[in-house]
């Protein structure tokens, strides 16, 4: 994941994400290992979409896991960069509002980091979009999937 060749990191980030969709995924092995900065690092690269959408899935994963796993997202400052990203693609979007639905069921706490962070602000254009019904019925069950959470 660590290479500087963008290939190389696509392909290691997609078989980390089906490492971590195996019903006991190695969570923790990917925090302690330091990679959580890494894939925080993919979602900036604008310039790779594929690789920020996979890396978001990782994300969305390991803040499936245990409090010390999604904390480790949010000291790793991935709020503030999924918030932001909730203006990309519906897909990437989409993995994001998993991503931040998962870190607000954590805890109050890590609720309240998200509020601080306005993700109501970002999520707003998911509600006000005037789309095809289809569309927004999905964007509709993506910002459910944070609400009830938050």
């Amino acid at each position: 994941c660590q290479s500087g060749d963008e290939e190389l990191q696509l392909q290691a980030t997609k078989e980390c994400r089906k490492l971590l969709s195996d019903h006991k995924p190695p969570i923790g092995a990917l925090v302690e290992v330091g990679l959580v900065p890494v894939f925080i690092g993919f979602l900036k690269n604008n310039a790779n979409p594929k690789l920020q959408f996979e890396a978001a899935w990782v994300l969305t994963n390991i803040c499936s896991g245990n409090s010390q796993q999604t904390w480790s997202v949010v000291e790793a400052g991935g709020v503030p960069v999924l918030i932001r990203l909730l203006n990309s693609t519906p897909e990437l979007a989409e993995q994001c509002v998993w991503a931040l639905g998962n870190i607000a069921a954590d805890s109050l706490e890590c609720r309240d980091i998200l509020l601080d962070h306005d993700v109501v602000e970002g999520l707003m254009p998911f509600m006000k979009a005037k789309k095809s019904f289809h569309d927004q019925k999905r964007n509709v069950d993506h910002v459910e999937s944070v609400q009830w959470r938050i």
